[in-house]
């Protein structure tokens, strides 16, 4: 079965229950159609939306690609950059290249 397809936004409802106000955070698509809820415990509202907009930003991110290559693709851009691809002769990158390897190696390991 495939996933819902992307792109996948967040979205927030505020509401009240027995007297105390909450917020949900959610996962829907492009339709408004709601794919996840996120638990609205009140100690952790702020993790929760941030655990949310994650799940988003990684769905997106991967769109049109098997999720499961993405670990392989980290390292073998890791390698690239560092020279070490291991049977394959290495070339010196442009230094735009270099740097478009380092920024998103950067991003992402939230340096």
């Amino acid at each position: 079965m495939k996933h819902t397809p992307e792109p996948w936004h967040v979205g927030t409802m505020s509401r009240t229950t027995l007297g105390r106000e909450s917020t949900d955070h959610y996962i829907e698509n492009d339709s408004g159609y709601i794919i996840a809820s996120v638990s609205h415990l009140l100690s952790y509202r702020k993790q929760h939306r941030a655990n949310a907009e994650r799940i988003v930003a990684c769905v997106n991110a991967c769109a049109g690609l098997d999720p499961t290559a993405v670990p392989l693709m980290y390292e073998a851009l890791c390698a690239l950059r560092s020279g070490t691809i291991e049977g394959f002769r290495t070339y010196a990158l442009t230094s735009h290249n270099a740097q478009l390897i380092d920024e998103a190696l950067s991003k992402a390991e939230g340096r």
